[in-house]
């Protein structure tokens, strides 16, 4: 079927006491005034899977002067049911899209997204295929099919643990690290419900050096959470632009990546300046001294760290660390202690599941300034799927990092024995 036209009812302005006449008197507003991805909802809330497909139907089949068909809030509908991990509901409203609009890329290539998530490669690989006989080259479907088992593998270890609060509201939790039980030496989920949820990607937390604010990275942008009289808040966006912060040992500065650029902002009471241009690059981390580490991103895929004194930042454009370090594969995320001696990074280098997971690696600096040949992680950390962005607590006690789309942390007590 054709894709129906989105329309717009005109607005009828009344006087206020009119207004509340009607409002107090009126019928159910006409179905013609409503969008069927509302109505497929509220079939949803009353009936469930079920009552959503026959409304669907039955509105489809009624024609265009039945209700707007939106294709983007039915894209909307089915990421909130992601983003509440409700995936077979949002598997199908995404079904619904590629029906009414069959011929969007765009459609097709949720679809995928909510089959990926559900861990049904065949169908999922359909529909990304399906996107690029739409739109050949698309980014996304190009990148999930190469990754599709890595993703499969991530989503079935992934946390199932949905928000235990609202964005910015009280928890009652105190103490450090949001009030959470310290780990040993066997990695742990940190903070369920808070941090690691179902259906989101987070990564890079870090803290300030009071322990009263914390910053991490998610796939819908940069989260806080600040520790008030009521305990920690929840999670809520960070108000500005970037991701991967790292916040320095005296907690004056912000380093963060903006695109491909490494910025700085610069404490201001409470919040941040706007902040400006460092280097080129991804993920910073800077250890207590200053010395400067980033990710070095080149024109295709590969990446290699490289860094700078501390005297140096942001006046040069870092240097790549040795072949002994960086070999041939390269890697991701440097993470300095704050000692400066001890430096983790994840590389596709020896990958458990394929060449395609990264793994952590870990390397140190000796007294005349060279590094040991990095050396792979144990199991207890390095898992099948994607293992990225190691950080370490301001007092280096903590390592955390994220596996499976969540973060978990541990004791730094594992770095003895690499």
């Amino acid at each position: 079927m054709s894709a129906l036209p989105e329309t717009r009812l005109p607005i009828v302005l009344l006087f206020a006491a009119a207004l509340l006449v009607s409002v107090a008197c009126a019928p159910e507003a006409p179905i013609e005034e409503r969008s069927a991805a509302a109505l497929v909802e509220q079939a949803f809330e009353e009936g469930g899977a079920d009552a959503a497909r026959a409304t669907f139907d039955e509105l489809l089949a009624a024609g265009e002067g039945r209700a707007l068909f939106s294709e983007a809030e039915f894209n909307r509908l089915g990421y909130k049911f992601v983003r509440t991990c409700t995936i077979d509901d949002a598997v199908s409203v995404f079904e619904m899209a590629t029906e009414v609009w069959p011929e969007s890329a765009n459609a097709w290539d949720s679809l995928g997204d909510g089959l990926r998530r559900r861990g049904d490669k065949d169908a999922s690989l359909a529909s990304y295929r399906r996107v690029l006989e739409l739109e050949p080259g698309h980014e996304n479907a190009t990148w999930r099919i190469r990754l599709i088992d890595r993703s499969l593998t991530d989503f079935a270890a992934e946390t199932q643990t949905t928000a235990s609060h609202t964005p910015g509201e009280a928890t009652g939790l105190f103490g450090p690290y949001l009030g959470q039980k310290p780990p040993g030496t066997t990695p742990e989920l940190f903070a369920p419900g808070l941090v690691s949820m179902c259906s989101r990607f987070e990564y890079n937390p870090t803290f300030t050096p009071d322990g009263k604010e914390m910053y991490f990275s998610t796939d819908r942008g940069l989260m806080v959470s600040r520790l008030g009289e009521q305990g920690w808040t929840a999670p809520e966006r960070a108000g500005f632009r970037g991701f991967e912060a790292q916040i320095t040992a005296d907690g004056s500065r912000m380093f963060l990546g903006r695109g491909r650029e490494i910025w700085v902002l610069e404490r201001d009471g409470d919040g941040w300046s706007e902040g400006e241009k460092v280097c080129d690059g991804m993920r910073p981390s800077v250890a207590d001294d200053g010395t400067f580490y980033v990710t070095e991103l080149t024109e295709g895929t590969d990446s290699f760290i490289a860094w700078l004194p501390a005297d140096k930042v942001g006046k040069e454009e870092p240097t790549r660390l040795p072949a002994s370090v960086n070999g041939e594969a390269g890697g991701a995320h440097p993470a300095i202690s704050p000692d400066g001696r001890t430096l983790i990074f994840d590389s596709h280098r020896n990958g458990v599941g394929g060449a395609w997971d990264n793994d952590f690696f870990v390397t140190r600096r000796r007294d005349d300034g060279t590094w040991t040949t990095p050396r792979r992680f144990g199991e207890g950390i390095n898992t099948p799927g994607e293992n990225i962005c190691a950080t370490f607590s301001p007092d280096g006690r903590y390592l955390f990092y994220t596996a499976n789309n969540d973060v978990y942390w541990v004791s730094a007590e594992v770095l003895q024995g690499e």
